[in-house]
């Protein structure tokens, strides 16, 4: 995935202990992450409301939350570099015990959220 790169507004990212339990986050102000040939990623970002866009040398694609409120993205690279996971989250790991994104919902009550990705080249 050398040349892949991926659009999104990043207010921070959670620092993780030895069992993958966020323990920090930490302020980051970028719009893009694209070296993927020297780093590896098993990431939470917080990011902005707004489309994601991930650009790779045989497409683009658009990802979009609705409504638009999921303000976390979990990045993952596998060690054999060949692909990458971009996936939207509702909340943090561990949300139940350090409450980063958990919703509450009364007893009847429901919440909806939809994920579209598109092509977009």
């Amino acid at each position: 995935m050398r040349s892949c790169r991926i659009e999104m507004p990043i207010c921070s990212y959670f620092d993780v202990d030895h069992q993958m339990i966020p323990i920090k986050e930490i302020s980051c102000v970028k719009d893009q992450l694209n070296n993927f040939e020297n780093e590896r990623y098993d990431t939470c970002f917080s990011v902005k409301n707004g489309p994601i866009r991930i650009h790779t040398k045989r497409y683009s694609a658009l990802l979009e939350s609705f409504p638009e409120n999921d303000p976390f993205i979990q990045v993952y690279t596998p060690d054999h570099n060949q692909s990458i996971a971009v996936e939207p989250m509702t909340g943090i790991a561990d949300a139940f015990n350090n409450q980063i994104g958990l919703h509450r919902l009364a007893s009847g009550e429901k919440q909806e959220k939809t994920w579209q990705i598109q092509r977009i080249k």
